[in-house]
């Protein structure tokens, strides 16, 4: 399948950085350029819980952008204290939930069968997904990296139907990327989409050519051209560098026409 028939995504984690005020502010200063985005293109804003309900707000007639979550919690009700449901995020207008991020799997402890109930509770209460993967500098310098990718998209997500799995987008992340200045070779990010539209073909010959692969990790400004043009890369999964509107602007600028 040509890249051009799938869907161009950029999503902003704005992580535990932004006030709701500030999340609200940014949004707003965001607004003249998301107006103008292409219908093949979409823009995720992920603010932290607190912020969701302003968003959906601030963004309300925008057909390309859709509010996301952060995470959810493994089960929809019960003696969870602390966790917030994916019904909740559901009924306050959020569309998409992020699932395994690296910065939850290391600090949280969460493991695949966590993320395996976070996925099929996502679905089930209506939310499309931004699921990641991604692997550890040791992973890496082992070689082992295509099999630990591998076996997170097992373990957690590919067990989903076809109807399913057309709800999902993933986000490959090398932990050893995030948030430090470090950016794999256009290479290195190719050889691994590549790999995991190869795995997604074998899963789903109708669903895998057609899903988003996103590139996350220490992607700006400054590279987010030369990462957005390679073959098996459908947009972004920004962090810092979408905390700054201007920056961010430039980001979806970058995606491809």
């Amino acid at each position: 399948m040509n890249m051009s028939s799938r869907k161009r995504i950029v999503a902003a984690n704005w992580k535990m950085n932004l006030t709701v005020g500030e999340s609200e502010l940014l949004a707003t200063e965001m607004r003249s350029v998301l107006t103008t985005m292409p219908r093949h293109c979409e823009v995720v804003l992920a603010p932290s819980f607190p912020a969701l309900e302003r968003l959906v707000k601030a963004v309300a007639g925008l057909d390309s952008v859709q509010i996301a979550a952060q995470d959810c919690a493994p089960a929809i009700r019960g003696a969870h204290t602390g966790e917030v449901s994916s019904l909740v995020l559901s009924e306050l207008g959020v569309q998409k939930v992020i699932i395994g991020h690296s910065e939850r799997r290391i600090n949280n402890k969460e493991d695949h069968l966590t993320l395996k109930k976070k996925v099929d509770v996502a679905l089930e209460t209506g939310l499309d997904i931004i699921f990641c993967c991604g692997e550890t500098t040791q992973q890496r310098k082992e070689g082992i990296h295509m099999q630990i990718i591998e076996q997170q998209l097992k373990d957690s997500l590919l067990h989903l139907t076809d109807t399913q799995l057309a709800s999902v987008a993933i986000a490959y992340e090398p932990v050893w990327a995030i948030g430090t200045g470090l950016t794999p070779t256009s290479e290195q990010i190719e050889e691994m989409h590549g790999y995991l539209r190869a795995l997604l073909n074998r899963t789903s010959a109708k669903v895998g050519p057609t899903l988003s692969l996103l590139y996350g990790g220490s992607c700006n400004a400054s590279n987010a051209a030369s990462i957005f043009a390679l073959e098996n890369v459908d947009g972004g999964l920004i962090g810092g560098a979408s905390l700054k509107a201007d920056e961010f602007m430039r980001i979806l600028n970058s995606l491809p026409q």
